[in-house]
């Protein structure tokens, strides 16, 4: 049992072990399954057989198929397994051969050294098999392993002469076209550390083609794998940081302009001579507006720059440009000059490769251009880049970063970005390239830096300006000139005095120039250039001393370039070795040329071709000596070696220069230390640094004051309140709502006696009158009699006691605690008082003694002892359904009006809880007027400002403007967002006698908002508590009228059955042969209670009919199906349970006169009718007088009847079922309406709360936040105050008093 345990977790815990992945699907080993089929095979011969051999014999061969199977396995831990199974085999040899137990250890060790050799062998066959000219996933596998190099040393050349020629092809095959696992296997295990590779490759991996297991692993590696590049892909020279400064850098330069033009807008309003009223209205709006506009800017700065360590977020460097606009920022906004003073370190603190880099910032030497790698290759992503506009000197921003490349660079930085993804971080920076302005070349450094996202690689091209100056020429292999720097274009130019040079495009110049046509000691350059890199020394760099000189034929050098060019190709691959010929002035050359087929790093130089050359000089009229340019300078071979084709390039470098006097100033402006050049009187802020820094945390400090506090406390019990309010409404509903369910279902208890006690009462009475032969019934109609008396006695075993008890406790609600009981003894009416359970019990006593006792196959057994003018059920049938009649009107009576109570109720439960809300409302309307006074106080503090300060503060907000806007790369920017002021342009001065300000100390707050914001609260609160009630009574009406309706059904199916059987007692029981003491029954009571009753059915049938065509509580549908239940062909929807509405079911005789199709073919309102027209013609003589009609021939006219066929003898077997169904329609449909209600109240609860909580949190939400933003805005009014006025110490303190009031 042990075993077979273990090989159970074996199989469904070891995954790893004992699972093949196979489509996403996995199955268990067949020889797994095969271990387990023979454990169990053991454990039943274990119990059932006397033998103790067996059980090891079939362990033994368990084992041995496991060793068979796992011996040429070497995944895993397959090794652990074989020896696992040799030592429960060495176990079974020793047991099976009663050998000692000490052999168990050397038979072990004998076994498991034949399974390494065995196991080796076939390792050795299935490694070196087919001579490695196709190796195999199992051979790759196996040599990178190192376990198994160790066991195979010998062969450890072999190993690394097949690795080195078949193992980067096999990898090359899997990664492209092999199986999803090998190739997912090899990719993860290659590229583990180059994480961009290994996203690219994982990234190309057709989707499509893989399960959905498969796609999910290739998902979570791309995500695991986008996680770990962000850990490893920051360069060192703290790209990021450049990335978002240079993002940053213009559009805060332009934000702290608008923020100057603000604030000189405010403080020239102030000094505006106006009426009191117009000053306030003005100053109010442009008060709100600047102190917003100060939040904005605040936050905007907080929300990208460390203000307190002066650099960016979420970076540890430091770059010049953010610590200068924190410098700025801190002096302009909060006016702390000491701010200024401590970020001055932080650029010392820099380390000197930082410091170059931020320098080269400054200077606008370096840019950044983010491009997209794989959605839209070379692509710029990052707009608007002002930085490259303005070096580029372009009005519109390229769209792909080739697009500023010359064409001979695309094909170098596309093998640069392929080089940076192949190799990563790892590859060494910079790339050193080239780009276009204005059609001249540019040097700079690349740094190349990414960002991997879910579905492309962004790469971030940071390039930096080579020093400047910098002057070089780049010409190709032919002596195609490729491009130069625009300086020494221009110099070189001017120099010339060919007219057409002078004026010579420098489109047209890169187009058809060749360098042999300006240096006649090119090739002696080159061929100098060749021997050096040959030397040993291998410098790459060759110095020369030159000289330039433009043709006097340069036009017509110009337009025989192309053909020179394409003879050139014509003859790249001929070498010629006849002795080369120069015209007269280029003879000093011929000596020094030695080879026309020169090569640099394997490069045929095709400038050195005889022909070229030859055609060259006899094009070429060279102009005099004098008139050249001489220069020192270096030339360089550059090759660079693609996939596509080879870049190879010579590089001219211009050092000295004849004549040429080189401008080294600065063009643009140095913004280190910018608060010096502020003009900032630091006498002015002597001694202030301690309330500068106090000021500044106080803006800072961000906290909810103590009003507001109170707010949320008021808003969460008004909340409370109504939730409360809104609850106990829904609860009441319920609770209402169950009250129905109890009327109506207790509604049901005296009808269903009435319908009980009277259908058993008139089955039996049927019986009865057959026995006295009063008239016959048909075998089919006999049956179902029998049947459905069977069906009603099932009642009284089930049931009768249930609905005793209810009755009874509802009788004693209604004050009804006992009635007289009658009965006779020897003829003797006797009367005792009893209590209503008792009474219901014993007349089912009777009941069922008499249905015991009766066999209805043999008339003679039937005693209707019960049913005659002295039996006990007759004597007291009409007393019970007198009071069951008077329980249904009292309870229809007490619903109506409980109705108006609930009412009542739900009402007075709103107008309280309006009430608290009220008194909290006005508790919030008193905080919050409180909180306004203290803001306008502190408002009321600009009055302190004199026009002397204000002036002053204008005039240095002027100069600090026109300072600031020398470091915009693009002049009169202006940024399209809220904070963009409407002018630039410096503001001007308002000079007054007076002092305006003085207005500002009538300056209040406005107290709208508030009681607007607070009457909201509280109509909406109070609307949602009443909104309960509307609903509740939008819903109640319908559901009351359904419920009424359900309950005069059933008082007039209750009164319905009780006349019915009145009726035909009224008009037989004088008939009965033995029974003669037909004086002891009130006749009179009898017929008065029923004709009673046949003005109540009439009256309420009437009703009933009235308000099924009026009621608008159903659905079309159903209440069409009531209205023809009650006035049309029951059949309609009652044929299942009317036999007669399908005579081919009858399988009975039955008799033509009993088919009671012509009664129920008007629906139930038509059986009312019938019934009371029966009364008015049949039962007048008994109206009239009181008694009943002993004549015989009236009686014999009387039960020959149809109506008495089908009414009096088959209502209670087939037609009163359908009536009753119909009330349950009624019913069911009222509980639907009822749930309907009680939905429509909770949905209500549920979405009014909803609504009202989020609506009174929004509105509440919206004035405590507005007046939480207010309150940390109003705190920025110390930054308008100038250092003048902070130096006053009373004025300090009064100013540090007010704001600590509203924090």
């Amino acid at each position: 049992m042990i075993s077979l345990l273990f090989e159970l977790k074996f199989c469904f815990n070891n995954p790893k072990i004992a699972l093949l992945e196979i489509e996403g699907c996995y199955s268990i080993k067949s020889i797994n399954i095969f271990q387990l089929f023979i454990q169990i095979i053991i454990c039943f011969i274990t119990k059932s057989s006397q033998s103790n051999l067996i059980p090891p014999i079939l362990m033994l061969l368990s084992k041995l198929t496991l060793i068979y199977k796992q011996i040429h396995n070497y995944d895993f831990n397959s090794w652990y397994n074989l020896q696992i199974a040799n030592f429960v085999i060495s176990y079974i040899l020793v047991l099976i051969a009663n050998q000692f137990w000490n052999d168990l250890v050397l038979i072990h060790i004998l076994l498991l050294s034949l399974l390494k050799c065995l196991r080796l062998q076939k390792l050795q066959i299935e490694s070196f098999k087919n001579n490695f000219q196709n190796i195999n996933f199992f051979q790759y596998w196996r040599f990178q392993n190192r376990e198994f190099k160790s066991n195979f040393k010998d062969y450890s050349l072999f190993i690394e002469k097949i690795s080195g020629n078949n193992f980067s092809k096999y990898e090359d095959y899997l990664i492209k076209e092999g199986q999803f696992e090998d190739r997912f296997l090899i990719i993860n295990q290659i590229y583990q550390f180059s994480k961009i590779q290994q996203y690219l490759y994982l990234i190309n991996i057709n989707k499509e083609k893989l399960n959905w297991l498969q796609q999910a692993k290739l998902e979570a590696n791309l995500m695991n794998t986008l996680q770990s590049s962000k850990k490893i892909t920051n360069s060192s020279l703290c790209v990021r940081l450049f990335v978002k400064t240079l993002d940053l850098e213009q559009q805060y330069y332009q934000i702290l302009i608008n923020l100057i033009d603000l604030k000189s807008q405010f403080y020239n309003s102030l000094i505006k001579e106006q009426a009191i009223y117009q000053y306030l209205q003005i100053f109010r709006n442009r008060f709100n507006k600047i102190i917003q506009a100060l939040q904005k800017f605040k936050d905007l700065f907080e929300k990208e720059y460390d203000l307190d360590l002066g650099k960016m977020k979420n970076f540890k460097s430091f770059d010049f440009i953010s610590t200068n606009i924190i410098t700025l920022f801190s002096y302009i906004f909060y006016g702390n000059y000491f701010k200024s003073k401590e970020l001055e370190k932080k650029q010392n603190e820099l380390s000197a490769q930082e410091k170059i880099m931020n320098v080269k910032l400054q200077r606008n030497e370096a840019f950044l251009i983010s491009t997209s790698a794989i959605r839209d290759t070379n692509k710029i992503i990052n707009p608007k880049n002002k930085r490259l506009i303005k070096i580029l000197e372009q009005e519109q921003e390229p769209k792909y970063i080739t697009d500023i490349l010359p064409q001979f660079q695309k094909i170098v930085y596309k093998n640069f970005v392929n080089e940076y993804l192949q190799g990563g971080i790892g590859l060494k920076q910079p790339y050193s390239l080239y780009f276009l302005k204005n059609n001249y070349l540019m040097e700079c450094d690349l740094f190349i830096n990414s960002e991997l996202s879910k579905d492309d690689i962004e790469l971030q091209n940071f390039l930096i300006l080579k020093n400047q100056p910098n002057h070089f020429l780049l010409f190709d292999i032919e002596g195609k000139i490729l491009g130069i720097s625009e300086d020494i274009y221009i110099y070189l130019i001017q120099k010339s005095e060919n007219p057409f040079t002078k004026v010579l495009q420098i489109q047209e110049f890169i187009k058809y120039g060749m360098i042999q046509y300006y240096l006649p000691e090119i090739y002696k350059h080159i061929q100098d250039l060749a021997e050096q890199i040959s030397s040993v020394s291998s410098q790459q760099i060759l110095n020369i001393q030159s000289r330039w000189d433009f043709p006097i034929n340069h036009k017509k050098c110009l337009n025989s370039t192309l053909n020179l060019i394409n003879q050139s190709e014509e003859h790249t691959h001929k070498s010629i070795k006849k002795k080369q010929f120069y015209p007269q002035s280029w003879k000093k050359q011929q000596s020094q040329i030695v080879d026309e087929n020169i090569s640099i790093q394997n490069v045929l130089i095709k400038i050195m071709q005889k022909q070229l050359t030859q055609q060259i000089q006899n094009l070429v009229v060279p102009s005099s000596r004098m008139k050249s340019i001489e220069f020192e300078g270096t030339l360089e071979f550059i090759r660079f070696q693609c996939k596509e084709v080879d870049v190879s390039y010579f590089l001219l470098r211009f050092k000295q220069i004849e004549d040429y006097q080189q401008d080294k100033s600065q063009k643009i402006f140095e913004q280190t230390l910018f608060y010096k050049q502020l003009n900032i009187d630091e006498l002015e802020y002597e001694g202030l640094q301690l309330e500068y820094e106090l000021i500044e945390r106080q803006i800072k400090k961000k906290t909810l004051n103590n009003p507001l506090k109170y707010n949320i406390i008021i808003l969460f019990f008004m909340i409370i309140t109504t939730t409360l309010a809104l609850i106990i409404s829904y609860t009441l509903n319920q609770q209402q709502k169950i009250y129905y369910q109890n009327l109506v279902n207790f509604l049901a208890i005296p009808q269903a006696l009435t319908y009980h006690i009277g259908a058993a009462f008139i089955l039996m009475w049927n019986q009865y009158c057959i026995q006295n032969k009063l008239y016959q019934t048909s075998p089919y109609l006999e049956q179902r009699r029998e049947d459905k008396i069977i069906e009603l006695f099932k009642f009284w075993n089930q049931n009768h006691e249930e609905y005793t008890k209810n009755i009874s406790i509802k009788c004693e609600e209604l004050g009804y605690n006992n009635l007289n009981l009658i009965y006779f003894e020897n003829n003797i009416k006797n009367q005792f008082e009893i209590d209503y359970y008792s009474f219901y019990a014993i007349i089912r006593e009777s009941m069922v003694r008499q249905f015991k006792n009766t066999n209805f196959n043999y008339s003679n057994t039937f005693d209707p002892g019960i049913l005659q003018t002295n039996g006990l059920v007759r004597q007291n049938m009409l007393q019970i359904y007198k009071f069951h009649n008077y329980v249904l009107d009292e309870i229809i009576e007490l619903t109506q009006q409980s109705f108006y109570q609930f009412q009542n109720k739900t009402f007075l439960v709103c107008l309280y809880s309006s009430i608290i809300i009220l008194l909290f409302l006005v508790m919030f309307i008193i905080i919050n007027c409180s909180l306004l006074k203290k803001q306008a106080r502190l408002i009321r503090l600009l009055q302190y400002l004199n026009l002397k300060i204000i002036y002053d503060q204008i005039e240095t907000l002027a100069a600090q403007k026109e300072i600031l806007q020398k470091f915009l790369l693009i002049q009169n920017i202006q940024k399209t967002n809220p904070l963009t002021s409407q002018q630039n342009e410096k503001v001007p001065l308002i000079q007054s006698k007076l002092n305006p300000l003085s207005k500002i100390d009538n300056y209040d707050e406005k107290y709208h908002l508030l009681l607007i914001l607070s009457l909201i609260i509280g109509v909406e609160l109070i609307f949602f508590i009443f909104g309960s009630q509307f609903i509740a009574e939008l819903n109640n009406n319908q559901y009351e009228n359904s419920l009424i309706l359900a309950m005069k059904y059933l008082n007039l199916k209750s009164r319905l059955d009780s006349t019915i059987i009145i009726g035909e007692v009224i008009k037989t029981e004088h008939l009965m042969k033995n029974n003669t003491n037909i004086e002891l029954i009130n006749q009179t009571e009898h017929i008065l209670f029923f004709f009673n009753n046949i003005d109540d059915i009439t009256n309420l049938s009437n009703n009933i009919n009235d308000q099924l065509i009026t009621v608008s509580s159903y659905n079309s549908s159903f209440q069409q199906k009531l209205i023809d239940v009650f006035n049309d062909d029951l059949c309609l929807h009652y044929q299942s349970l009317l036999n007669f509405c399908n005579i081919d079911n009858i399988k009975n005789q039955y008799y033509e006169n009993e088919n009671y199709l012509t009664l129920i073919d008007k629906g139930i309102y038509g059986i009312v009718q019938d019934l009371n027209k029966l009364a008015k013609q049949d039962y007048n003589y008994e109206f009239v007088n009181l008694r009943y009609q002993y004549n015989q021939s009236h009686s014999d006219y009387f039960l020959t009847l149809p109506i008495h066929n089908h009414l009096f003898q088959q209502y209670f077997i087939e037609i009163e079922t359908s009536i009753y169904l119909s009330f349950l329609d009624i019913f069911s449909e009222t509980q639907t309406l009822s749930e309907k209600l009680s939905n429509q109240i909770l949905i209500y609860l549920i979405t009014s709360s909803i609504v009202f909580f989020f609506l009174t949190s929004f509105i509440a939400g919206f004035w405590i936040h507005k007046q939480y933003k207010r309150c940390n805005q109003l705190k920025l009014i110390a930054t308008l105050f100038p250092p003048a006025l902070i130096k006053q110490n009373s004025f300090y303190k009064l100013l540090n008093s007010k704001l600590k009031q509203i924090q």
